[in-house]
C-alpha cells in the first residue's frame, strides 16, 4: 500500500520543471506527484461560475498523465491499494482515473484506526519501554459504543 501526496514545495523553479514533466517520485511507500493546476473559475454577472475551456482540457491531460504514470508504478509493485492525501481526495478526476484502473482508494483514517495498536507496540520497542509499565490516556471527540468496544480491545492487545 502507498501513500501518494501532492507536491508542495517552496521552490518555485522546482516546482515549475515538476509540473512540466508531470514528474512522479517513489520514496519507500510514499508516491509524490507534481501538482495538479487549479482552476481559476469566473463568476459572470448572472452567478454562473464559468473556467476556461483551455485550461480545463489541459487540466484533465495532466491528470491523466500523472494519474497514468501513479498506475505504473503501482502495478510494477504489484500493489492495488492507495492512501491519498486530503488534497488529492478532492481531486474527484484523479481519483476516478485511479478507480478505472481497478486501485483501491483507502481511507487513511480507517487504516490508522487498525494500525494503531501496531504502531504503538513499535513506538514502545524503540524507546525501550515495558509494555506493563505503560499508561495510555485516549482523548475522544465522540464516545459511542463502538468506540468504547474499539478502545477496550486494544488495551486488551497490549
Amino acid at each position: 500500500m502507498y501513500y501518494v501526496f501532492e507536491n508542495d514545495k517552496p521552490n518555485k523553479y522546482n516546482q515549475f520543471i515538476r509540473r512540466i514533466f508531470n514528474y512522479v517520485e517513489i520514496d519507500g511507500n510514499k508516491i509524490e506527484i507534481s501538482s495538479i493546476p487549479k482552476l481559476k473559475v469566473i463568476v459572470k454577472e448572472n452567478g454562473q461560475k464559468v473556467a476556461k475551456r483551455r485550461k480545463v482540457e489541459r487540466r484533465k491531460k495532466t491528470i491523466e498523465k500523472i494519474a497514468k504514470k501513479t498506475t505504473d508504478i503501482l502495478n510494477r509493485t504489484n500493489c492495488n491499494k492507495v492512501v491519498l492525501s486530503k488534497r488529492l481526495k478532492e481531486e474527484k478526476e484523479y481519483i476516478n482515473y485511479l478507480y478505472s484502473k481497478n486501485l483501491d482508494v483507502v481511507d487513511g483514517k480507517f487504516l490508522f484506526s487498525l494500525l494503531a495498536p501496531e504502531a504503538l507496540k513499535y513506538i514502545l520497542k524503540k524507546i525501550n519501554i515495558d509494555e506493563k509499565d505503560l499508561k495510555i490516556a485516549i482523548l475522544v471527540n465522540n464516545l459511542n459504543e463502538i468506540s468504547i468496544r474499539k478502545y477496550k480491545k486494544y488495551c486488551k492487545e497490549l
